[in-house]
């Protein structure tokens, strides 16, 4: 293998016999210069890192004909190394062996992407455990990331310790098992003509999607991804309600979007709203307040050792507090 391959990040070669999936992948990556444990070969199997002829499959135990041609994509290992340490204090509300819940606070991005650089909560988790933690994992540059919150969205969010924890609580939320919950302040007028306006709950079922002109935002598109949001109403303000939501999908920006899609964004995010119809006091405040107004409050799995049903619930931050009290004012 030359070291332009490596660099690639992509491994492939051929069966010379036939053997099962596992042993033969292992066998090839545990050599200089990948040096890939077993443990590891198995987590990139069943993440579907592994092909067979062009095909990924997750079976360990598959077995693999003489001949085949057998594609390992290890970048995720390799951007796992790369994960540079990023000194951040974290307000840990739950943590045992498996797992932890953090408060997150506004202004911290999940995860590195495309312009994030590294000060991100994945390496102030690289900071808090150690240069090691990124290693447990076969998930590329999200070590540890249950969900994710976006970067101006407070509350509870869960974190892995390692795979078999991230695998065994991942599976939850993709089975709608565990349960999360969000205050959000929603805009409302006083012609209450608005989506919160016209019933106490309700549910919004509407598919998204990248927005097809504004590729960084998401948008409801027919054809997107199902995404379900219940909703209801907590308090009503002339020009705001505060409501709770409640996720069954977990796509992009679900919350915001949905709300802007009924009429009702969330105060705050001038991404997806039009907040011209506030008095220019609280119009000023909203502005002012520079983010979307959700808060991520309650948080419920099932331990992925003990069995134990674990509930998290997070006091609303004290300036979307202070923001609450000025449209009550109103």
């Amino acid at each position: 293998m030359t070291g332009s391959e490596v660099e690639e990040r992509r491994v492939s070669f051929a069966a010379e016999e036939e053997e099962r999936l596992d042993k033969l992948v292992a066998r090839k990556l545990e050599e200089e210069p990948w040096k890939v444990t077993r443990s590891k070969c198995k987590q990139l199997i069943e993440r579907g890192q592994i092909e067979v002829d062009g095909t990924p499959f997750t079976k360990a135990g598959t077995l693999v004909k003489a001949g085949s041609t057998i594609t390992c994509d290890l970048s995720a290992l390799h951007e796992a190394r790369e994960i540079k340490p990023f000194s951040h204090p974290l307000e840990i509300l739950h943590e045992d062996e498996e797992l932890l819940v953090i408060n997150k606070p506004a202004g911290l991005v999940v995860h590195p992407g495309a312009g994030t650089g590294q000060e991100t909560l994945v390496n102030a988790l690289v900071d808090y455990f150690g240069k090691a933690f990124a290693g447990k994992f076969a998930t590329g540059g999200r070590p540890g990331i249950v969900h994710r919150l976006d970067k101006d969205t407070t509350g509870a969010l869960l974190i892995a310790k390692n795979d078999s924890a991230l695998a065994a609580l991942s599976e939850q939320f993709k089975e709608r098992t565990a349960s999360r919950r969000y205050y959000a302040l929603v805009l409302s007028t006083p012609r209450k003509l608005r989506g919160v306006d016209k019933e106490d709950s309700g549910v919004i079922d509407a598919p998204l999607d990248r927005h097809p002109l504004k590729r960084t935002l998401m948008a409801v598109v027919e054809d997107g991804r199902r995404a379900v949001t219940h909703w209801r109403v907590l308090e009503r303000m002339n020009y705001a309600s505060l409501v709770e939501a409640k996720l069954e999908t977990g796509r992009t920006h679900q919350v915001r979007v949905h709300f802007a899609h009924i009429g009702s964004p969330v105060i705050g995010d001038r991404s997806y709203g039009d907040f011209s119809p506030l008095p220019s006091t609280l119009f000023r405040l909203h502005e002012e307040f520079g983010r979307q107004a959700l808060h991520a409050h309650f948080i419920s799995f099932v331990h992925p050792t003990t069995g134990e049903k674990i509930k998290i619930e997070v006091p609303m931050p004290e300036e979307m507090t202070r923001l609450l009290e000025e449209f009550r004012k109103v």
